[in-house]
């Protein structure tokens, strides 16, 4: 890397909403993609039933994926906030 070479880095706060955004629509994709395959599945004849006989409905499957989905959006925020407030803070505890 040259002196004249420009790196643009996007303030933090943009890329905190860009990975939230991501992982949102990640969750939506997710979310419908496990409920059209749930009802194919119904459809040829796949039963989703539980040891008391209950049936798992089509809607179930898709709210389960989505909600593992945002659990894991949040652990992938985690990993990436921890890390930028350990930073943030050790610049603020270090007298300049």
């Amino acid at each position: 890397m040259t002196a004249t070479d420009t790196v643009t880095r996007l303030p933090a706060t943009h890329r905190f909403r860009r990975l939230v955004g991501a992982g949102l629509v990640a969750t939506l994709v997710a979310t419908v993609a496990a409920g059209l395959v749930a009802a194919v599945a119904r459809a040829a004849g796949v039963d989703f039933v539980v040891d008391g006989g209950e049936t798992i409905p089509v809607s179930g499957v898709a709210f389960q994926a989505g909600v593992f989905s945002l659990v894991g959006l949040h652990l992938v925020l985690a990993a990436v906030m921890v890390p930028v407030l350990a930073r943030s803070l050790r610049q603020v505890s270090d007298p300049a």
